[in-house]
């Protein structure tokens, strides 16, 4: 998947946006997500923002986020999540965002970032993976919400 926007919000993924009242169950993505847009860029292997359910779901996507003027979201599973909750998930593959302001782009292994209001059960990130901010390697720009057992 690609996209190239000027809109000021962009969501890219399998899913671009998943609403407060989305569920979703059972899937999965491979393959490679891009964007090269100009404002704030939300992007995931499987969803690009979410405030939904999520549950029993992989990505194995390579993802790279590009915001030419602002923010960048990236994530191995989910770019940007607030609320919600995911739960028996997985994510693989490379994880990469770059944007103008580096102080609030995010990128994760898993997910770019996690609001505290957001419930993790059960969720991991296959580690061998390469993740990079503004093209610089690191082990993880993630912030993370509560994580449950």
């Amino acid at each position: 998947i690609f996209s190239s926007s000027q809109s000021t919000y962009s969501y890219v993924g399998l899913i671009g946006y998943l609403g407060e009242n989305g569920v979703v169950s059972n899937v999965s993505s491979s393959g490679s997500i891009k964007a090269n847009c100009e404002f704030y860029v939300y992007g995931g292997g499987l969803i690009g923002y979410s405030s939904g359910t999520i549950t029993d779901s992989y990505s194995s996507c390579d993802v790279n986020i590009n915001s030419t003027n602002l923010i960048a979201y990236a994530g191995g599973f989910v770019g940007y999540i607030t609320g919600g909750e995911l739960s028996n998930c997985s994510a693989a593959g490379n994880v990469s965002a770059k944007g103008a302001n580096l102080a609030y782009s995010r990128n994760g292994g898993f997910c770019g970032y996690i609001s505290d209001s957001t419930l993790i059960y059960n969720c991991y990130r296959f580690s061998s993976q390469l993740l990079t901010r503004n093209g610089v390697s690191n082990s993880s720009y993630c912030d993370f919400g509560s994580i449950k057992e």
